[in-house]
């Protein structure tokens, strides 16, 4: 087990995201897709259910969808979709091979998966943090992202 130092400001906690360039051969593009913010992953679980009164009910509809307008970014690190509503339903639109391809990194980076869950649990060796496009494949003239 490693030893971490104590933390002693708010400061010291990395802001950095993981991210990852992602080939969409179904579409024939790459697409790069960030792992969740704090804030991002509240307003993605809260999308994931409906108040009605005193009753909460689980609300799975577009939640892919919801998951992909929090996470696909350009190369400057801005989403794609920065309205859900819209985003939502312009990727409804969308070939569902693609879609389900960018929604796997997604999870996985944003720890969302059981596979996720095993590792959190020590089983396995964390995910690397920092967005790092030099682990990627290269896109012929896109640039790099800047995180």
């Amino acid at each position: 087990m490693t030893n971490y130092p104590v933390l002693a400001t708010a400061s010291q906690i990395p802001t950095d995201l993981a991210c990852e360039l992602v080939q969409v051969p179904e579409w024939r593009l790459a697409v790069w897709v960030y792992e969740l913010t704090g804030a991002e992953l509240d307003e993605y679980h809260a999308g994931g259910v409906t108040v009605t009164g005193s009753t909460v009910t689980p609300n799975v509809r577009d939640s892919t969808m919801r998951l992909l307008c929090l996470t696909l970014r350009d190369a400057g690190g801005n989403r794609l979709y920065p309205d859900l509503e819209t985003g939502i339903a312009d990727l409804g639109t969308r070939g569902s091979a693609g879609l389900d391809r960018l929604a796997s990194v997604a999870r996985r980076l944003s720890r969302l998966t059981s596979d996720a869950e095993k590792d959190a649990e020590g089983n396995s060796e964390p995910a690397p943090t920092g967005c790092s496009p030099s682990d990627s494949p290269p896109i012929s003239g896109a640039p790099s992202p800047s995180c």
